[in-house]
């Protein structure tokens, strides 16, 4: 389009209408549900990511290579088996690694709740492995989707989503999980590198909630500076998708972020998001030092309980005094 004022106010996502997208010369993507809200092509800013410690810190399921899945080929091509009950207990990493499990007491809540049964929980990241031992059949793929254009289709091919969705649900197999009995959907918004768009993230959001879930889980992110041009825009919008989410019904989890900084104490023009967003439930991130003080906040994990975080929970980490053992361990993608 020619060179208007308004051709350089066009991020990612922008809080404007149809019409007025179309007087800047701009071409809607598609249209979210959201009163005002409309996709259309632009410079990204503040990129999310995924909000994964630097390796080695987040791990596969066991050292070494990835676990794969057994697949069977042909024409009878049969599920892998999915385990019954929801006792975990006997999954093969849950007793030396699964500490995670112990210290909130998830374990303890297999055989005393309904462990996850009847829920589903929609996972915003970078896609998942639907075939690997301990996602098979986990995986509503009727719902699940992709809105990263280089990658349509939800399979991982980072790690980060395969590994966030065991940790929520899995047949117990290799890895123990929080909720067995929950059933997971994917939508991809980041792509192989761990980074995405404002506009496909909100797409997410907003296409997750109209599925009926019961909740999202987003461990992404991103450091805005709200005097950038467009980046109240930007939270705008954002905010306006998870408002819609919550109106749903939907519980909205997600990650503090992950640069070790102090919320409530940074300059006001600077905002990490989704992390404080209003509305939603962030986390921030807590590991032990060879198997001692196993609430201690790690290292890398953003803080701040007045603007900052909601609550803590295991994350993970690897100091120099530490051990392997004190990693989070989950399943790993076979794509990768």
């Amino acid at each position: 389009p020619s060179a208007k004022p308004c051709d350089q106010r066009v991020p990612s996502m922008r809080w404007n209408s149809t019409a007025a997208c179309g007087e800047c010369g701009g071409n809607v993507l598609r249209a979210a549900t959201l009163t005002g809200v409309v996709l259309y092509p632009g410079p990204r800013l503040g990129q999310f990511a995924a909000h994964a410690p630097p390796r080695p810190r987040l791990v596969a399921t066991a050292p070494g290579p990835c676990p794969r899945a057994p697949r069977r080929r042909g024409p009878d091509r049969r599920p892998n088996p999915v385990a019954t009950g929801t006792d975990q207990s006997t999954a093969f990493f849950f007793d030396q690694f699964q500490w995670n499990l112990k210290v909130t007491k998830a374990s303890s809540a297999w055989l005393t709740t309904p462990s996850g049964a009847g829920a589903e929980v929609c996972v915003l990241d970078t896609g998942t492995d639907p075939g690997h031992l301990d996602l098979n059949g986990k995986i509503d793929l009727a719902k699940s989707t992709s809105f990263v254009a280089s990658e349509p289709f939800i399979e991982d091919f980072n790690f980060h989503g395969t590994f966030v969705s065991a940790l929520i649900s899995s047949n117990g197999f290799g890895m123990a999980s929080v909720a067995p009995d929950a059933r997971l959907c994917a939508v991809k918004v980041l792509d192989f590198t761990g980074h995405g768009s404002f506009g496909d993230v909100i797409s997410g959001i907003v296409y997750a909630a109209d599925q009926g879930v019961d909740a999202i889980n987003m461990s992404l992110g991103a450091y805005i500076d709200l005097n950038q041009f467009g980046a109240k825009d930007l939270v705008r919008a954002l905010q306006a998708a998870v408002d819609y989410a919550r109106s749903k019904g939907v519980v909205v989890v997600v990650s503090s972020g992950n640069d070790g900084r102090d919320l409530d104490a940074d300059a006001a023009n600077f905002l990490e998001v989704p992390a404080q967003i209003k509305g939603v439930i962030s986390v921030g991130a807590t590991a032990p030092t060879a198997q001692q003080n196993f609430d201690h906040l790690t290292e890398y994990s953003n803080f701040g309980g007045t603007t900052g975080i909601k609550l803590v929970a295991p994350g993970g980490d690897l100091v120099a005094a530490g051990q392997l053992e004190d990693l989070i361990f989950s399943a790993c993608s076979e794509f990768v």
